[in-house]
């Protein structure tokens, strides 16, 4: 069965996983999933939808419709919408498969009756889930009370120099009030 439509014969299946494994140098010890991940499986069918089914099919399709048709549809459909489909082969089931490619022959040796080749793709589903982690928020350190410490007192000698003429004269902030020796201060910028 391809989703909901019964095939009347699958006259080849190939079912085929593949796995991309690292170029790259392993570190001994590793875990190896890390290195080595395995790609959705592929199936490859090779069929027959016949307008003239035998058996217990011919009973359970419907007479208003010729098969073949139906099933070019159906397969139009599934691969249009990419809806996801299980496919019940003779080696095992396949669910979450998409159709991938889908070529049909229709000759004079066919007569009423589709010939078909399929290939299919699983679709990996993953599941999220959401935990709540409580983490330690780190502590501030406690502030400590230092009391109230003394303002610093400053000279005005110690701001802006010497307060004698003499000493005054001397200094080099005084000199460049004055317009003395700017070519050496002319970086500095004291206003």
């Amino acid at each position: 069965m391809i989703g909901g439509f019964e095939i009347d014969i699958f006259s080849s299946e190939e079912h085929s996983v593949e796995s991309d494994v690292t170029e790259h140098p392993v570190e001994s010890g590793s875990i190896m999933t890390d290195h080595v991940r395995r790609k959705p499986r592929m199936l490859s069918i090779e069929g027959v939808v016949s307008d003239t089914p035998h058996g217990d099919l011919r009973d359970r399709r419907s007479t208003d419709t010729l098969p073949s048709e139906d099933f070019r549809l159906y397969m139009d459909e599934i691969q249009g919408e990419g809806t996801q489909i299980v496919v019940i082969t003779s080696v095992r089931v396949y669910e979450n498969v998409v159709l991938k490619s889908f070529s049909e022959t229709v000759n004079a040796q066919t007569g009423k009756s589709i010939r078909f080749k399929a290939t299919f793709q699983q679709i990996l589903i993953v599941e999220t889930e959401r935990a709540s982690i409580r983490t330690a928020m780190p502590r501030a350190k406690r502030k400590v009370n230092l009391g109230n410490k003394p303002v610093k007192q400053f000279k005005i000698s110690e701001i802006w120099g010497p307060s004698s003429a003499t000493e005054e004269n001397n200094s080099s902030l005084w000199r460049l009030k004055q317009g003395e020796g700017l070519s050496s201060f002319d970086h500095l910028n004291p206003f």
